[in-house]
């Protein structure tokens, strides 16, 4: 099965989280098709100036990998920066947000699995 770019839904989320802004959602899965093992495998776009608001993981764990654009993610109750290439994990039970904070959108790859 191949999924082409031009059938994939992009949803506009406005104060996704509790954040700034609209950030774009495009899953790759719906959560039918993670089966039970998680809810999102998205790419999503981070306006500058926009964010996703700070917020708790449970039950579940998201690993972003940053693919351009630069800004700064909540990790261990402090703000760090991130760059492309970066990968930030969000375990279960942990807190997190992430906030554009450089002059282009961040583009960024999110999954979210259940944890047992």
């Amino acid at each position: 099965m191949i999924k082409r770019k031009d059938s994939l839904t992009t949803l506009p989320s406005p104060a996704l989280l509790g954040g700034e802004g609209t950030i774009d959602r495009t899953p790759f899965l719906q959560p039918e098709e993670l089966h039970g093992k998680g809810r999102v495998y998205a790419h999503m776009r981070i306006p500058p100036g926009s964010s996703i608001g700070v917020h708790v993981h449970k039950g579940e764990q998201e690993t972003i990998v940053i693919l351009s654009g630069t800004g700064e993610t909540l990790d261990n109750g402090e703000w760090l920066p991130i760059y492309p290439g970066d990968v930030a994990i969000c375990p279960n039970g942990a807190e997190h947000g992430i906030r554009n904070t450089g002059d282009e959108d961040i583009k960024m790859i999110a999954l979210i699995l259940n944890v047992d």
